[in-house]
């Protein structure tokens, strides 16, 4: 497991995004199961969300996992990105 602290090297993201990607998918894969087609938009908008878990994640500060502050960060990203597309439609 990989230490937090503020900066990441470019490596180590990527190592790290590695590390989840399979989160990241099951996690895209559970919204498109519910009837949102546009995978790359709802992939994209859950990266968002990973990246900014990494970004916030403070293991002093928080009583989640890692992975359980990345889930609820991706499904956030999702859905306000699912939220701004249907605003866009109306």
């Amino acid at each position: 497991m990989m230490d937090f602290r503020p900066n990441f090297t470019e490596r180590e993201k990527n190592q790290f995004a590695r590390q989840y990607e399979s989160l990241v998918r099951k996690l895209v894969k559970q919204t498109v199961d519910k009837g949102f087609n546009e995978w790359d938009q709802i992939e994209s908008a859950a990266w968002e969300g990973f990246a900014r878990a990494m970004k916030d994640y403070d293991p002093e500060r928080s009583k989640l996992t890692f992975k359980q502050f990345a889930g609820w960060s991706i499904r956030n990203r999702i859905l306000l990105s699912i939220d701004n597309e249907l605003r866009t439609v109306k």
